[in-house]
């Protein structure tokens, strides 16, 4: 559907080319070897497809963005889980024996933070309110099990911003 409805407006031109200018150029020619410069392109693939598919993103794209996140990160925090009771603690092990920092389907704790504010930022906004009501105490606990005072800290700026949103502004 999106596929067939496709369109490269001027904008989307003036995007890429600045990404070619300013980015993909300069890159070119401080690089020594053409192959890792070719291998480092791919972190443009997001940015491009942003920039494509910016006139489809609505609503209800959003809501089905915010249930799957809803399935992602129940599996998310059922691995956590697991790894908290049975791992044997790559990252170390607490006071008790169990495993210090869950990643969950990651690999780095601080990435899993990042996926679990990502969900409750989703949850707050485009999530439906059934699905945000069952997940909304798991966020909190799946950033500590991530053992990430980053994520921690997010949270709690995110809450008193949401906070002084809803109440004050």
């Amino acid at each position: 559907k999106i596929i067939e409805t496709l369109s490269i407006k001027k904008n989307t031109i003036y995007f890429i080319a600045a990404i070619l200018l300013l980015v993909l150029i300069p890159a070119y020619y401080f690089h020594s070897s053409t192959l890792i410069y070719m291998s480092g392109i791919r972190w443009l693939i997001p940015f491009i497809l942003i920039a494509f598919l910016f006139d489809h993103i609505n609503e209800e794209l959003l809501q089905k963005i915010g249930t799957i996140l809803f399935y992602l990160f129940i599996l998310h925090f059922v691995m956590q889980l697991i790894q908290f009771f049975f791992s044997y603690g790559y990252y170390g092990q607490n006071s008790f024996g169990l495993s210090k920092r869950n990643t969950g389907i990651f690999y780095i704790p601080s990435t899993a933070a990042v996926f679990a504010l990502m969900t409750l930022f989703f949850s707050k906004y485009y999530m439906k309110k059934k699905l945000e009501k069952k997940i909304f105490f798991l966020i909190p606990v799946s950033i500590l099990l991530t053992a990430s005072g980053t994520g921690v800290g997010v949270y709690i700026i995110f809450f008193v911003i949401y906070y002084l949103k809803n109440h004050y502004l």
